[in-house]
């Protein structure tokens, strides 16, 4: 499928980087679902997703979206929009996710267009996960 050859793609590209290399993905969307299904595989440091996408609007549930981050050892920030039509606010209370993973919330819906302000936080936030020591070295 489209979704098995991207995440091969994904794997391939980070491989080729170097197994000793530290890797932290900053992905978008699909890119980090797909980043997430080869995470604990590759031993990524760290997965920033913006938007991921839980449940496509017009579809049914697909289990597959989103089932392994229940177990999913790799620490993994995603920021979503509060208005995601891919998954708002009740990301929260309607997905079981893995204690490594963080949710961020901004004010945005899928597109990801946000204030300056908002723009700030993720910085900030990404500047503290970068530079946390406690980060698997």
């Amino acid at each position: 499928s489209s979704i098995e050859k991207r995440t091969q793609a994904l794997k391939k590209s980070i491989l080729q980087l170097g197994k000793e290399k530290e890797i932290i993905v900053l992905s978008r969307s699909a890119g980090g679902r797909f980043s997430s299904y080869i995470a604990d595989e590759l031993k990524l440091k760290f997965i920033i997703c913006l938007g991921y996408p839980f449940k496509h609007p017009n579809e049914f549930a697909d289990p597959k979206r989103y089932m392994h981050l229940v177990n999913l050892k790799t620490p993994m920030l995603i920021i979503q929009g509060d208005k995601d039509e891919y998954g708002g606010l009740e990301v929260q209370s309607q997905y079981t996710l893995s204690s490594q993973i963080e949710l961020f919330f901004v004010n945005a819906n899928h597109d990801f267009i946000i204030s300056k302000s908002d723009w700030k936080r993720v910085i900030d936030k990404l500047n503290t996960i970068i530079n946390d020591p406690h980060l698997p070295r």
